[in-house]
């Protein structure tokens, strides 16, 4: 039989080894947290291909008298959505190009080119992008964005702080597809097939003075040639197609920007489509757009898309 004082050493040595194995999960949970931290941002931390979104409004509604459904005040309608992809060297300067729908102006199968800088990186990984917003057929405002970087540089978002256009205001987010300056080469059919979910939004003008809201899923089966099938859900103002069969073509350039198209078959009427992916194709920002001279009559669509299964 143990006596006194060794039952007394024993139970202090047990404590003893409990507290250093505390302090080793402790140590190790420090470890974790810390592969999960921000690191020092600066204008290198950006090198880089993205692909991103931005969406926003200047829409007021008018309610004076009430109406229902509302109407929005035609003077001020200025929808804004766009779709992009740059490159960010090591300086700060960037250069890509973008779709974009904006008030009348509408978006078409044509990119339109963009070269930003990228300025003033803070301690807390917020920085400033400028550039001039070249609106075909409209003004061309310089435009100044504040930028949150986080994910030690792999996503930013942004929001403006000033536009050049009175009114207008969006947000958007943007995803590294690529680390450093070389051209992004790896992009394909190959990247981006299976089965696609596809969250939409979108405005379509009736008239002059009235547009209808419109939102809408997309279920889509790509194969490895680019086709695809599929079923839209959709609820387009107070009209719903829920289920009805779509078709259409995706070609994925090496860049991992993409063109297509969607038909739907109760219009008789296909769509021209444009985006980029990331995350090898596993996800996806899309737009409908227009023809050069004949815009589609689906508005300042855009889409956020997720493979949801090979």
């Amino acid at each position: 039989m143990k006596g006194l004082a060794s039952t007394l050493l024993d139970r202090e040595c047990g404590k003893l080894a409990m507290v250093r194995v505390a302090g080793a999960l402790l140590g190790l949970s420090f470890t974790a947290l810390s592969g999960y931290a921000q690191g020092h941002c600066s204008l290198q931390t950006l090198a880089g291909t993205y692909v991103g979104y931005e969406r926003g409004s200047s829409l007021l509604l008018s309610l004076s008298p009430q109406q229902y459904p509302p109407t929005w005040v035609a003077p001020v309608i200025a929808p804004f959505a766009n779709v992009y992809e740059f490159t960010i060297r090591p300086d700060g300067t960037a250069d890509g190009f973008y779709w974009i729908w904006f008030g009348s102006i509408a978006a078409t199968v044509d990119s339109i080119p963009v070269h930003l800088t990228f300025s003033e990186m803070n301690d807390d990984c917020t920085a400033k992008a400028t550039y001039i917003a070249d609106l075909p057929g409209g003004p061309s405002p310089e435009v100044v964005e504040r930028v949150i970087v986080f994910d030690n540089g792999r996503q930013f978002q942004t929001v403006p702080i000033s536009s050049g256009i009175p009114g207008i205001t969006w947000t958007g987010t943007a995803h590294r597809i690529s680390k450093g300056v070389a051209p992004v080469t790896s992009g394909g059919l190959d990247k981006a097939n299976g089965t696609y979910l596809l969250n939409c939004e979108n405005y379509v003008a009736v008239d002059a003075t009235t547009a209808v809201s419109d939102a809408f899923l997309l279920r889509i089966d790509v194969s490895r040639t680019g086709d695809y099938t599929g079923a839209l859900y959709e609820m387009l103002g107070t009209v719903s197609k829920d289920g009805q069969p779509v078709s259409g073509t995706w070609t994925v350039n090496p860049d991992f920007s993409l063109a297509g198209t969607l038909y739907l078959p109760d219009l008789n009427t296909t769509i021209n489509q444009r985006g980029v992916f990331y995350n090898e194709g596993h996800d996806l920002y899309l737009m409908a757009v227009g023809n050069k001279d004949t815009p589609t009559a689906i508005q300042f669509s855009t889409c956020h898309g997720t493979r949801i299964s090979e």
